[in-house]
């Protein structure tokens, strides 16, 4: 209970995340299970294979969330990879997706150097760990909007596809790295929340304020045993 309860601030931030998201079904991403790619090279571990994504624009930030089917760190060489379109985005992966349209990725390693790269500019601004938050088979990385600046489109037309890769070591990256394509060829919707997703900081408070309510629960609990 204890371990759940000090958990609470990152799966308040999912379900938050995930609610945004309902408002517009086009931009929740629900992928097969088990459909690696043909060309794929490496493991076909279930932290590889994605199960649902979606991004979500809050006003200040981007929430970039995603669910795989095995707990997260399984593979240890895994990482997740999301191309967004803002308005310039072409098909840089030529006749294997030529419709997974982007011109900014965001890697996420957990536990590694996770990095933003605006593919326009060639600029690419490393992501704090403390942005990056994973609990089970799921993750959740938070962007400023600052760092995807629009290329043309509205924060609401920008569109991302999420691709789980495989990579040993300092080898150059290759489409056979590549595990799968969310969605399989194409990109979905960014969501603009309706309402204003709570930022990290409250949902820190709300946690720890939920953590310390338990902690007097078991206490009150504990001192009537003793009575």
């Amino acid at each position: 209970m204890r371990k759940l309860i000090l958990q609470l601030p990152a799966l308040l931030l999912l379900v938050c995340a995930l609610q945004a998201t309902q408002a517009r079904a086009d931009s929740l991403v629900i992928d097969p299970v088990n459909d690696f790619r043909a060309a794929y090279a490496g493991p076909r571990n279930g932290d590889l294979d994605v199960v649902t994504t979606q991004v979500t624009f809050t006003g200040t930030q981007f929430l970039f969330a995603g669910t795989v089917n095995a707990p997260i760190g399984t593979t240890a060489e895994a990482f997740y990879v999301f191309g967004i379109n803002r308005g310039e985005g072409t098909a840089r992966f030529g006749a294997i997706a030529p419709n997974v349209l982007f011109d900014s990725v965001v890697v996420i390693r957990p536990g590694g150097a996770s990095t933003v790269t605006d593919q326009i500019l060639g600029t690419t601004t490393p992501l704090s760990n403390a942005n990056i938050m994973i609990f089970g088979n799921s993750f959740l990385a938070q962007v400023p909007a600052s760092l995807l600046p629009s290329r043309g489109f509205s924060f609401g037309q920008y569109t991302f596809n999420l691709w789980p890769r495989f990579q040993v070591g300092s080898a150059g990256n290759s489409n056979t790295d590549i595990a799968d394509f969310a969605p399989d060829n194409g990109n979905a919707l960014v969501t603009v929340a309706p309402t204003a997703v709570p930022e990290p900081s409250t949902m820190i408070l709300l946690g720890t304020g939920l953590a310390a309510a338990g902690a007097a629960r078991r206490r009150r609990k504990a001192g009537r045993k003793e009575a």
